[in-house]
């Protein structure tokens, strides 16, 4: 069996034009790929999102840690609104209609081993 010396080599200049070609290649796609917009306090999505983990535990919602919640700096006003069979409880000030809004549904804590489901809503106003 007869062996070649060039076997699985590559020419330099090829193996550099190959690396230059990935790099450019790579540069295009991220400069395609659209950013999302810096989330800040006044996102109601993210207030929303922050107020959940912090309230959450094993995926359940205890609504005593609402009040344990901290608030936004900067002059933004919240309200956190928490709605289950058993009763709906707020948590600062009555939002102005101008205020932005999110919510989704959580799985809440009653009572020890008692689960329901609620809806978790956050307005955010200056």
């Amino acid at each position: 069996m007869r062996r070649s010396l060039a076997s699985g080599q590559t020419e330099p200049l090829a193996a550099l034009a190959a690396v230059f070609a990935v790099g450019v290649g790579l540069a295009a796609f991220a400069g395609a790929v659209p950013v999302p917009a810096e989330t800040g306090p006044t996102d109601p999505a993210a207030v929303l999102q922050e107020v959940r983990q912090a309230a959450t535990s094993d995926g359940v919602l205890d609504p005593a840690a609402l009040a344990r919640v901290d608030s936004i700096p900067g002059g933004w006003q919240v309200n956190v609104t928490l709605e289950t069979p058993a009763g709906r409880r707020h948590l600062g000030a009555p939002p102005p209609e101008r205020a932005e809004r999110a919510d989704r549904t959580v799985t809440v804590a009653l009572a020890p081993g008692v689960l329901a489901p609620g809806h978790l809503a956050v307005a955010v106003w200056r």
